[in-house]
């Protein structure tokens, strides 16, 4: 090297060295180094802090290896050593600063390894999440049941069975619900149909009159409905006739003509019987319309 460089260097180590603040060292490699060092050897400084680095030491100890041997091998004109020197320190400390009265190629190789590091350490950016929107519920389709057009007895008579009946295809059962006009809940029919025809009958102690209510529900053998008419809130109906009383009717009052009629008869007859004394006969033929 020559002589006046070896001055300058000296003199930029030695002002560099004094603005490093001296932590404790202990292990005794580091210190024989930072002696050659502080008298210029730094040939002998680079091997005594190269050999220390290589043992364990404590951060404090590498600190003080490192910002010495940086200068080091400025001085051998080494840029990737300095390069390398310069990861080391910001690595201990990224607060790390050179001296001012570096270089500028020593402190363009400082920038260097500067920017280097602050890119190996910036945060990974996390992609901002959407939220996730939660997926509709779907809703299960419900089958509805096909129309039913149910068959009836031509009239309702009040006390008298009342029939209803039904062709569906499909069907294992037919479900009919009834209730008098007025009622407040419905009783229950069952038929097992024949070649999907059915027929349930209302017994005639539920017929009454005015009207009854009525639904029809056809089942699968799954309970299903398949096929309906009418709806407990919409049912269907049908008029009931009243039962006329006894007196009411015609054929009571033929038959109690009838009676009347052969009482009479039969006092008319023992009447002239005893009046004559012998025996006598009568025919009573009894007409009815």
């Amino acid at each position: 090297m020559p002589p006046m460089r070896g001055m300058v260097v000296g003199l930029v180590l030695a002002i560099a060295s004094s603005s490093i603040a001296r932590a404790e060292v202990r292990n005794e490699l580091v210190v024989v180094g930072i002696k050659a060092y502080d008298e210029l050897d730094y040939q002998k400084a680079s091997e005594l802090l190269g050999r220390a680095l290589a043992e364990p030491l404590s951060d404090e100890e590498r600190l003080a290896a490192y910002s010495r041997l940086v200068y080091c091998h400025a001085a051998f004109d080494d840029d990737q050593l300095m390069r390398d020197d310069f990861a080391a320190l910001l690595k201990l400390d990224p607060d790390f600063k050179l001296d001012h009265t570096a270089s500028p190629k020593m402190r363009a190789l400082y920038e260097e390894a500067k920017a280097k590091r602050a890119a190996e350490t910036k945060p990974i950016e996390k992609p901002i999440e959407q939220p996730i929107e939660p997926k509709p519920v779907e809703k299960p389709i419900v089958k509805q049941p096909a129309p039913l057009t149910p068959e009836t007895d031509a009239r309702a008579n009040s006390g008298e069975p009342f029939r209803v009946r039904a062709f569906v295809a499909g069907a294992t059962e037919v479900q009919l619900y009834h209730r008098a006009r007025g009622a407040s809940s419905y009783s229950k029919v069952t038929a097992e149909g024949h070649l999907d025809r059915f027929e349930a009958t209302i017994p005639g102690l539920f017929v009454d009159a005015p009207a009854i209510e009525y639904y029809v529900v056809a089942v699968d053998d799954t309970g299903a409905a398949v096929a309906a008419a009418g709806s407990p809130d919409a049912p269907l109906s049908i008029a009931v006739a009243e039962r006329k009383p006894l007196y009411a009717r015609p054929v009571v009052w033929i038959v109690a003509g009838a009676v009347v009629l052969v009482g009479i008869v039969a006092a008319i007859i023992g009447a002239s019987a005893s009046h004559a004394g012998g025996e006598s006969t009568a025919t009573i033929m009894v007409i009815t319309h």
